[in-house]
């Protein structure tokens, strides 16, 4: 049963998950018939219910999800047994709690959430108690650290009151803060540290708490900011780290700090810059790069500091998927012309406006700066002013309400009449 058992996870490894599969249940046929004949003997429950533990997770992996909560529930049942015949064992808690906690996550999304919060609630009762017996075993602390960290996330997810939300989060927090005190070497400890002080940070946010919100976003970042310092080739804690002065900034521009929010932003830059210049297909690192400049030159927009902008969106495109690239181009179009750079603001939009598919919004937007264009570039004023009427009536037209009940040629007369009626305040047109 033991080979069977190994040799089934080296072919999983393998990704020979069908010849996985008939091992897994080869071995726990055996396993099954030795615990029936040797009742007494714990090392046959352990592998019993560890064969279970292979086979649930293979059948979950491969798309039967039905199957494999049934065998995590007999496994849980199984480590049960184990726990009532052996409670001077640890290890047979620590897999029940394991099943327990790992069907729970199964469960939470497969859209049973009651289910999962009782399976981590009773994970974390056994948890405790481990940790309670065992204090200087780490594992035991960073298990419970999760589960209370998941089941977090699943009370926010039903609605819960935002106390028993924050109750299990801090919980958690209190866990790798000691953790992490006690096992400074160990990186994936404050890793989950920093995760659990965003997470806390974003909830108080949310509950209109931006000073404690703003407490918690700095402890992160300064975990973030050793972990990078410490292991510099590890590219995964500067994008943490990124991330981390990314949320921090849009914060901060949010609560109406906008030159605290590009100062924030402006870091999140600096340090996904050199994550993208090293790892150009790593993905993460380039989308919250991009996101940053995003923020950035909303906040730019903000401080009347168009010019500004104008650089954010010409990274933003760069750094956008060439589908997404068009509508980044009319908001830096929008940004030029602002800044009063018209002419290339203009030429933009003529380029865009060859382009398929645009919102009366934006349609609008491209009819005001060939308005703005009328007015400011001599001897082309008419024919600005006609691009922007052509374009005025299309954003009319594309307007869902206005659509179902006009006919093009409505739309033209409709906007006509209209400029007329404000040709004081027009007279471009």
């Amino acid at each position: 049963a033991i080979i069977q058992n190994n040799f089934g996870n080296l072919l999983k490894k393998h990704g020979k998950l069908s010849e996985a599969e008939l091992l897994f249940r080869k071995a726990i046929a055996l396993e099954e018939k030795l615990v029936a004949d040797f009742p007494n003997v714990p090392l046959h429950h352990e592998m019993l219910a560890m064969c279970n533990s292979n086979l649930e997770l293979l059948l979950n992996s491969v798309g039967k999800p039905l199957e494999s909560e049934g065998k995590y529930r007999q496994a849980i049942v199984i480590q049960k047994k184990q726990v009532a015949e052996f409670p001077t064992i640890p290890m047979h808690r620590h897999r029940l709690a394991s099943s327990q906690y790992t069907l729970g996550v199964m469960l939470a999304g497969r859209g049973k959430p009651s289910d999962a919060e009782e399976l981590y609630r009773e994970a974390i009762v056994i948890q405790e108690k481990l940790v309670s017996d065992f204090p200087a075993v780490p594992a035991y602390r960073d298990d419970l650290a999760k589960s209370h960290h998941n089941l977090g996330h699943l009370l926010h997810r039903l609605g819960k009151p935002p106390e028993a939300v924050a109750e299990q989060f801090n919980k958690a927090n209190v866990a790798l803060e000691k953790l992490t005190a006690d096992f400074p070497s160990v990186p994936d400890y404050r890793l989950s540290l920093a995760k659990i002080q965003y997470v806390i940070g974003h909830l108080q946010e949310s509950l209109g708490k931006q000073s404690e919100a703003e407490v918690m976003y700095r402890k992160s970042i300064a975990v973030a900011e050793k972990l990078s310092g410490d292991f510099p080739a590890n590219q995964e804690y500067r994008i943490l780290l990124g991330q981390n002065y990314h949320i921090l900034g849009n914060s901060k521009c949010r609560g109406g700090q906008l030159t605290d929010g590009v100062e924030c932003h402006q870091k999140a830059i600096d340090t996904l810059r050199t994550v993208h210049e090293a790892e150009p297909r790593n993905e993460r690192a380039k989308e919250t790069l991009r996101d940053s400049h995003i923020q950035r030159a909303l906040c730019h927009i903000l401080l009347q500091k168009h010019g500004e902008a104008v650089k954010d969106w010409d990274r933003v495109v760069e750094l956008s998927p060439k589908p997404e690239q068009k509508k980044h181009r009319a908001a830096r179009a929008s940004s030029k012309a602002a800044a009063g750079q018209i002419a290339e603001a203009v030429a933009e939009v003529a380029e865009l406006c060859q382009l398929p598919d645009w919102n009366p919004d934006q349609l609008h937007l491209f009819a005001s700066i060939y308005s703005l264009a009328s007015v400011k570039i001599s001897g082309r004023k008419l024919q600005y002013a006609d691009a922007a009427m052509d374009l005025l009536k299309q954003a009319v037209l594309h307007d869902p309400l206005v659509g179902a009940i006009c006919t093009p040629e409505e739309v033209w007369q409709m906007v006509d009449e209209m400029l007329v009626a404000q040709a004081q305040w027009l007279p471009q047109f």
